[in-house]
């Protein structure tokens, strides 16, 4: 109900202080970073206290969202911008951008800072995702990454001319599709020499002493291509791979089966499909930029074996573990999207069960009798390709629960790992 003063007038609400930082951002890698085919609006979702800039896909395009400059470095749009502190959004190019990933996930934060500090975050993000680009085409030395690196250095003379001070806060990196077939740990090498260049270009640039991570997605779509069929793509796993060995550089957000893509054909996401992934990069972002504390994805922190039962203890990011049949459809085997595997032998998987509120309990028909036993995540368990999401893509039944909404929950990330 609205607050009314002593003449019955309604009152506004006092608008949220402004902070003299601006917080710089970009968002990197494939279609799905750019928002591609993101063409249904949100209803429910505004900008309460926005104070986000958006600047056009590529980094480039044109106001009118009719042309863009791709491949060109340092392309006349991405001087383009005017920062509008008390509006919700400014749209140069032709997506509605609460559709967009980072526009949701900075919301997010945007939301965590007001809690908790009463200020805005105020940000600007530069889009420079590329449609069907490998890692090859994105880093250093390419022109997609000097236009990344001649953004942010036009956004910090855009907050120094405006006595703000800038501070890039993180990449926001969303890819694997290109990549999907490589196999062997090249990507996850990749990724730590793209985050290691980009915080030291980017502090070069902010003169900034704080280090850059960089965020990043699991692609879940990989069950729409033929090559996954009963497995997990191997940059998949680097991804998780790459945020344990390179702990608060490259931090895995979340997995994108929450959100359902378009078609086997079309492996992108509609707006609100876009939203049940993109909840998952704000929340990370919030604990990291805001909290300032350290972001763990829902996912294996030990696993135990005693004879035929096996133990995997996670890190819960909020609340206790929930096994959800309800928004994921559970596989066929009826094991919540995990399996086991060994070379060899006759141990099977049995059942799958909460132990506790942070533990899952498998039960194999005997102690493992074959050699390198592994249980596994999210592999895609169709005989054939599958549209990915909750559905019938690689998936997990398994998720926080930090909401009542299962999609702004936290999803178990895709993994393989060793049973002892």
């Amino acid at each position: 109900m609205a607050t009314r003063d002593a003449n019955g007038l309604i009152q506004r609400p006092a608008k949220p202080a402004q902070t003299s930082t601006l917080n710089l951002y970009t968002i990197y890698g494939q279609s799905n970073s750019t928002g591609t085919n993101s063409t249904t609006p949100f209803t429910t979702m505004d900008a309460t206290f926005g104070a986000i800039t958006m600047l056009g896909r590529d980094g480039s395009r044109r106001r009118d969202g009719t042309a863009s400059w791709i491949d060109q470095v340092n392309p006349p749009a991405l001087v383009d911008f005017t920062l509008l502190p008390d509006s919700e959004c400014q749209a140069p190019f032709a997506v509605d951008i609460r559709e967009h990933a980072a526009f949701r996930a900075l919301m997010l934060v945007n939301q965590r800072q007001l809690e908790l500090t009463g200020q805005r975050h105020r940000a600007v993000v530069s889009c420079h995702g590329h449609t069907a680009y490998p890692t090859s085409q994105l880093v250093k030395g390419t022109n997609a990454y000097a236009n990344l690196i001649s953004a942010v250095t036009k956004m910090r003379n855009y907050a120094q001319a405006n006595s703000l001070t800038p501070v890039y806060r993180g990449t926001l990196w969303v890819h694997g599709e290109a990549d999907f077939a490589a196999t062997g740990s090249g990507y996850k090498a990749t990724l730590k020499t793209l985050r290691d260049d980009l915080n030291t270009d980017i502090k070069a640039v902010t003169g900034q002493a704080q280090n850059i991570p960089l965020f990043i997605t699991q692609q879940s779509n990989f069950s729409n291509y033929s090559h996954s069929i009963g497995t997990i793509s191997y940059p998949v796993l680097d991804q998780l791979q790459a945020h344990i060995d390179y702990p608060g550089e490259v931090i895995l957000c979340t997995p994108m089966y929450p959100g359902e893509n378009i078609s086997t054909a079309n492996p992108h996401y509609a707006g609100h499909q876009t939203a049940r992934w993109a909840h998952g990069i704000g929340n990370a972002m919030s604990r990291v930029v805001v909290d300032g504390a350290t972001w763990n994805p829902l996912r294996p922190k030990t696993i135990t074996r005693n004879g035929n039962l096996v133990d995997i203890e996670f890190w819960v990011p909020t609340g206790s573990l929930v096994l959800d049949t309800v928004y994921a459809a559970n596989t066929a085997d009826g094991f919540f999207g995990f399996d086991f595997r060994q070379t060899g032998g006759t141990t099977t998987l049995t059942g799958v069960s909460l132990l506790n509120p942070t533990t899952l309990r498998f039960t194999l028909s005997a102690a493992p009798n074959g050699t390198t036993p592994r249980i596994r995540a999210g592999r895609n368990s169709s005989a054939a390709i599958a549209l990915s999401g909750v559905r019938t893509g690689a998936r997990t039944n398994l998720r926080d629960s930090a909401s009542d909404t299962p999609w702004q929950c936290n999803w178990c990330v895709h993994f393989d790992i060793d049973v002892p």
